[in-house]
């Protein structure tokens, strides 16, 4: 009797060992890397907590300014941007090698927002039929200057996208697989692959390269590296056809092009910059 209670009690064991690595193996994210520290997207990432008790990220532009997607900061309840900027929080954080922030990492609050007035919601008829918005593009003032170890990414320009497609990389505080249900407070960075048939005057089509944007990255820095200047910001994720149930690797995402909205941004820019 206890050889087969024995037996059974391995064979029990062996079953929850096997289910635990397979659900690590789905929610352990095997897309992309972790950020390390000294990684020149540490300093301009940032990680934002909204009214609506979402996550999503976004680029440091200028040393008050931070730039995100519209829907990250307008209410979907009332289309409007959030009445209480009392309840938005920008952190800035600093990484141990492990890529997790420290506790030493630094907040803001926020003193105005400014979304693009054409964006009209997470439901915007979409030019190519999939799931991306149109305009969805916004900028944050911050209560004070970032932290002095943060620097604000450059613009890049029409043709640097052009010359250094192959280069194009995503960096975010997103949820790190379709099983996770929070984001884990990590920055990750993934290159992508540039899609010109899906692509739009003001929309950067993208495919899983090394891995893929998905919910909180929004708002995320999509990049090109010039070897000579570095970091340059092309994009503004937005969405992604990236859900429970597909696989990353199918996944596409969708940014705002840099470009298309550069007279919206660098208006909003000199406002919040006052």
């Amino acid at each position: 009797m206890k050889i087969r209670t024995v037996t059974t009690l391995v064979i029990l064991l062996s079953s929850l060992l096997f289910q635990t690595e397979v659900a690590q193996a789905k929610d352990s994210i095997v897309d992309g890397e972790i950020v390390r520290a000294g990684d020149p997207l540490a300093a301009f990432t940032v990680r934002i907590f909204n009214p609506g008790k979402k996550v999503c990220s976004g680029s440091l532009v200028a040393p008050g300014v931070v730039l995100t997607a519209a829907h990250c900061v307008v209410d979907k309840e009332t289309g409007k941007v959030y009445a209480d900027l009392s309840d938005f929080v920008v952190a800035f954080n600093r990484f141990e090698t492990e890529g997790l922030p420290r506790n030493s990492s630094t907040t803001r609050t926020v003193r105005a927002v400014i979304s693009n007035p054409k964006f009209k919601g997470i439901d915007d008829a979409s030019a190519l039929g999939l799931v991306h918005t149109a305009n969805d593009v916004a900028l944050i003032g911050l209560s004070e200057d970032a932290p002095g170890d943060f620097t604000p990414v450059a613009f890049a320009t029409a043709s640097e996208l052009t010359t250094y497609a192959d280069t194009l990389r995503i960096a975010g505080y997103g949820r790190e697989s379709a099983g996770s249900s929070e984001s884990r407070g990590r920055l990750k960075t993934a290159q992508v692959t540039l899609s010109d048939d899906e692509s739009s005057e003001d929309i950067i089509a993208t495919l899983y390269g090394s891995g893929i944007g998905y919910s909180g990255d929004s708002g995320a820095p999509l990049l090109i590296l010039n070897p000579k200047k570095g970091y340059r910001l092309v994009g503004v994720h937005n969405t992604g056809t990236h859900t429970a149930g597909k696989r990353a690797s199918s996944a596409k995402n969708f940014a705002a092009r840099i470009s298309y909205h550069r007279t919206f941004i660098d208006a909003a820019m000199a406002k919040l910059s006052r």
